[in-house]
């Protein structure tokens, strides 16, 4: 859902040699162990990245922390935080993307549209991620028209995570 993916021709022959994809998943921080480089996930679902390994000890992961246009440590993500996570998938080294959002905003839902993964407050429509539909399915829970909730919001700008307001 949240990524791109990027062809490369080498050799100018018309034919790609590499293609890079990026795909992030998203976790909202439960709580995060800085010395440790541990973050844990408040969204449960099946598949989901529920804890992320961060190796800031013996340094087998390469991580970079963007939060807007500045690189930051782990020491400056908060609980509630959200991130967008893309690792490698190379068997040579893992590397590690997180793009911190603290994004939330406040608002009384008027109209809801799971098919097309969208909510209105009456002048802005927000979209929802996929990853937030899945946790509200394997929750039980859903979105009420008329209720105040405390939204947050990804790097991507969609919806990831609510609390009632």
């Amino acid at each position: 859902e949240n990524g791109f993916a990027e062809f490369i021709d080498n050799d100018r022959d018309g034919k790609y040699e590499i293609v890079n994809v990026k795909s992030y998943q998203t976790m909202v921080v439960e709580s995060i162990n800085a010395d440790k480089g541990i973050i844990t996930n408040k969204l449960d679902f099946e598949g989901v990245l529920k804890t992320l390994l961060l190796d800031v000890e013996g340094g087998s992961i390469e991580y970079s922390i963007e939060k807007g246009e500045e690189n930051i440590s782990l020491k400056n993500i908060r609980n509630g935080d959200v991130l967008n996570v893309a690792m490698s998938k190379s068997a040579v080294d893992d590397v590690c993307r997180i793009i911190v959002s603290s994004e939330e905003c406040e608002l009384m839902v008027n109209n809801v549209d799971l098919l097309e993964k969208e909510i209105f407050d009456g002048e802005k429509t927000y979209y929802l991620s996929t990853d937030f539909i899945k946790h509200l399915e394997n929750k039980g829970e859903e979105i009420k028209v008329g209720n105040v909730y405390q939204f947050k919001i990804d790097s991507f700008g969609k919806i990831v995570y609510s609390s009632k307001g």
